[in-house]
């Protein structure tokens, strides 16, 4: 298992990926409530108005990318796996 608490500036992206670092799944913790003109896309879905402490699993080899293009730095925290994470 992999943990990252990461920001995201204002002007930062993360390219189109589906890099799970050898693990099966990939769960985003939304650190932050979501503001105007920040973007997160999983799989081709675009995920938006999320609360704090909101999260979202990816599955290896889903394609995932972000965007923050607000004024407001934006936190999350990372967690590649390979078991289903419990509540």
């Amino acid at each position: 298992m992999i943990v990252e608490s990461l920001t995201q500036n204002p002007g930062q992206m993360e390219q189109n990926t589906n890099d799970y670092k050898g693990y099966k799944y990939r769960t985003v913790v939304f650190n932050d409530e979501w503001v105007d003109a920040q973007f997160f896309e999983v799989a081709g879905r675009l995920v938006e108005k999320w609360k704090s402490g909101e999260k979202y699993t990816s599955q290896d080899g889903e394609h995932y990318s972000s965007m923050n293009c607000s004024l407001i730095p934006r936190n999350f925290t990372v967690i590649y796996h390979n078991d289903v994470l419990s509540a």
